[in-house]
């Protein structure tokens, strides 16, 4: 079944399975959504029904957050704790935007129990050219030992005059040099209508 407030957003999802021994339908599983003026999701939680008590048990939550031109800049993800009857954290995504409202960073965390504390686990890096092409996607994880940012891999990309890719570059994170090793790389062209005529792959050799 599913519910919808003023402006059309879906607030409620609910999921039945019908019982031939009662001949009614069994709740199953829920999911509850709030929006903001915006009509974009603050919040949502889904919640699993309990048949013993016969009522609604938690089970997931997701907050967000927006920024002024409706990007989401932040995702939290709970998970419900019947010991103690309340919200765990689990993990986070920060995302960051430039003008033109291309994510240049990705950033996720999980929640440490032990510490209370968000650790940092891997992050997304992009760079975009003036006509909003990606160009660059660099891939990182959070080192404990070092307490740092390493390289895990990435890609460039470049583009003709129509926007075409015509240029895809791979490289892997060498951790005994500390640098970016070229590993292989794809180069495309283009007739006069912008369909594409050929892809020609080459592999790096080390």
């Amino acid at each position: 079944e599913y519910t919808y407030d003023a402006n059309n957003n879906q607030i409620l999802y609910s999921n039945y399975t019908w019982n031939l021994a009662s001949s009614a339908w069994i709740s199953n599983y829920k999911y509850e959504y709030t929006y903001n003026a915006n009509n974009n999701v603050i919040l949502s939680i889904s919640y699993n029904w309990d048949i013993s008590s016969s009522s609604w048990i938690e089970n997931n939550k997701r907050e967000a957050t927006y920024d002024a031109n409706n990007n989401i800049t932040l995702n939290v993800f709970f998970t419900w704790d019947l010991a103690s009857s309340a919200w765990l954290e689990v993990e986070k995504q920060e995302s960051t935007y430039d003008a033109n409202n291309n994510q240049i960073l990705s950033s996720s965390y999980t929640w440490d129990l032990a510490s209370s504390a968000w650790l940092e686990n891997n992050k997304i890096e992009a760079t975009y050219d003036a006509n909003n092409n990606v160009t660059l996607n660099a891939f990182f994880t959070w080192d404990l030992a070092s307490s740092a940012w390493v390289g895990t891999y990435k890609y460039e990309y470049t583009y003709d005059a129509n926007n075409n890719q015509i240029l895809n570059s791979n490289y892997t994170w060498n951790l005994a040099s500390s640098a970016w090793l070229e590993v292989e790389k794809q180069e495309s062209t283009y007739d006069a209508n912008g369909n594409k005529t050929l892809d020609v792959i080459f592999n790096w050799d080390l």
